[in-house]
């Protein structure tokens, strides 16, 4: 695995940390029937199926 490959995977792993503790903190202090958290969600999939592809790429 090349230095580049790593250091992707590295910040793609810090983003979903990222994007988990601020959809976390988005639900629990939004009020009902706001929905602004929903592209927090739509983001950490992306980074989550991302990483998940290259975890693949690596084996």
């Amino acid at each position: 695995m090349s230095g580049e490959w790593l250091d992707r995977l590295s910040r793609l792993r810090q983003r979903v940390d990222l994007l988990r503790r601020r959809l976390s903190r988005q639900v629990q202090l939004l009020p009902s029937g706001n929905d602004s958290w929903l592209e927090t969600e739509r983001e950490l999939c992306a980074a989550e199926s991302a990483l998940n592809q290259l975890a693949d790429d690596a084996i």
